[in-house]
């Protein structure tokens, strides 16, 4: 009898447990910090995970992959669920933001492919379990990843905000930290003009945009900007910003260029002037200690010019810049331009596209120094723009490769838009020009790289200075 009652008494306590901790949880395990929580904070004991693991993911795809500890026959469906909320990384109503696996077994280590995510968009994500009884449990580690942007198209960014304008100038700078600043000012619109000047700085997926001192030139359009990187005489690193030349609200060709020193953000004292014609749509870069000025449209007869020039920073006399022409053989080869494109890579300078007396051109041409102690450069004429000829295109580099497009014919504002890779000596075409803001090309506009992004920004999106915007578009490659 006593047997009999004490066998009783046992199943009664058993039954008695099991209803009590199955309306908060199943029974398998101890409590563990780790274990999966309901979103009422309720434990479930049956499973536990160590924090998910991302294996690769780019603009609208990811693999992710789960591990758990332990896992409890229990369990009916898991698999991981994700949000663009990080308070909220629950299963939604239709199950269309999770992966379900059904129990098979146990299982310690298993995948998750997500597709359909958005591109440059943050998702937290984790791992999830529902029990038979249809009580679901996350995982308190939340796994955060932002996804990546497609290649070879364009996205609109952001805007200049009042920087609305045509014909202005940019220059890229890179800082001792390696971080690139874009200075950017002047230009105009229809019937106004522009000495304001501009840091550019990337923010995440939009660019920052800071006031700096105007120009102290005065307003102006068609004007050049370069930057100089070089050692002087007493072997200190000096880093400036040449702003100069252009065309006024009067008609006046301008040929004086300022000196900017980008780290105390201040313009020189006085202008330096320019030795040759007055001009708009010049071509400026430097290579090494020289900076090499030229082309563009000058003020006898509103007529292209062939002449080229040299400028030496450290033979400054009073206040003339120390200019030179270069010799007969190192003149640019092509025909003369007006509207060209300058585009700089690590090894090389690149001219691009241009006006000239019989027409738009799409020749590219590229040059060097000959080497380090001498002023002397060459130039050599590469593979032709596989398409129509133009004026007052934009472009940029990116990782040595050249891209550029967009910009104006005697007809149209253009849009198409190609790479050419110096390794291969070939032009690709890109995906075209793309701003959701504008219906057609864009021309006059300002191209630049930060990073591995590049960017085209204001422009006109009508030949004659009409229908400017202020959107800058944003292209990966």
């Amino acid at each position: 009898m006593k047997k009999k009652i004490y066998t009783f008494i046992v199943i009664m306590l058993l039954i008695q447990a099991c209803s009590e901790d199955s309306s908060l949880y199943s029974t398998y395990l101890p409590y563990s910090e780790n274990l999966f929580k309901t979103t009422q904070n309720i434990v479930l004991h049956s499973t536990a995970a160590y924090t998910d693991s991302l294996a690769y993911y780019d603009d609208e795809t990811a693999e992710v992959w789960g591990k758990f500890e332990f896992f409890g026959s229990d369990i009916a469906k898991y698999g991981h669920c994700w949000s663009t909320n990080s308070n909220n990384v629950l299963i939604n109503s239709d199950s269309s933001n999770c992966t379900i696996r059904t129990n098979s077994g146990d299982i310690e280590k298993f995948p998750s492919y997500i597709t359909g995510l958005t591109p440059e968009q943050t998702y937290y994500l984790r791992t999830y379990a529902i029990l038979s009884n249809g009580l679901i449990g996350y995982n308190p580690n939340i796994l955060k990843f932002r996804t990546d942007v497609p290649h070879d198209k364009w996205f609109t960014s952001s805007t200049l905000g009042s920087l609305v304008r045509c014909d202005a100038v940019s220059t890229s700078y890179i800082n001792s930290n390696g971080d690139t600043t874009i200075f950017y000012g002047l230009g105009r619109t229809a019937g106004t003009f522009y000495s304001d000047f501009y840091s550019i700085t990337k923010n995440g997926s939009n660019v920052e945009i800071t006031p700096l001192k105007d120009f102290p030139g005065g307003k102006r359009y068609g004007a050049v900007a370069f930057t100089m990187s070089y050692t002087n005489t007493s072997k200190q690193k000096v880093n400036k910003i040449y702003v100069g030349l252009g065309a006024d609200q009067n008609g006046e060709y301008k040929t004086d260029i300022w000196e900017y020193d980008p780290e105390e953000r201040k313009w020189g004292q006085f202008a330096k002037e320019f030795t040759g014609e007055g001009r708009t749509g010049a071509v400026a870069f430097s290579i090494g200690q020289y900076a090499y000025i030229g082309l563009g449209r000058g003020t006898k007869n509103d007529a292209v010019l062939p002449d080229f020039y040299i400028f030496d920073p450290q033979k400054i006399i009073s206040s003339v810049l120390e200019f030179n022409q270069p010799k007969e053989s190192q003149r640019f080869p092509g025909n003369i331009m007006d509207g060209a494109t300058t585009i700089v890579t690590d090894d090389y300078v690149y001219i691009v596209g241009g006006l000239t007396e019989s027409g738009y051109s799409n020749k590219l041409y590229r040059v060097s120094r000959e080497n380090e102690t001498t002023v002397d450069i060459k130039w050599k004429e590469l593979s032709n723009l596989p398409t129509q000829g133009r004026a007052f295109g934009a472009g940029f580099s990116i990782n040595g490769i050249v891209y550029y497009g967009t910009g104006e014919d005697a007809d149209q504002t253009l849009s198409d838009f190609y790479k050419y890779n110096p390794y291969q000596g070939e032009w690709i075409r890109c995906a075209d020009f793309k701003n959701e803001n504008l219906s057609t090309g864009i021309t006059r506009a300002v191209g630049f790289a930060i990073g591995d992004r590049g960017w085209i920004g204001s422009g006109c999106s009508k030949i004659g200075i009409t229908e400017i915007t202020n959107y800058i578009s944003v292209y990966r490659p």
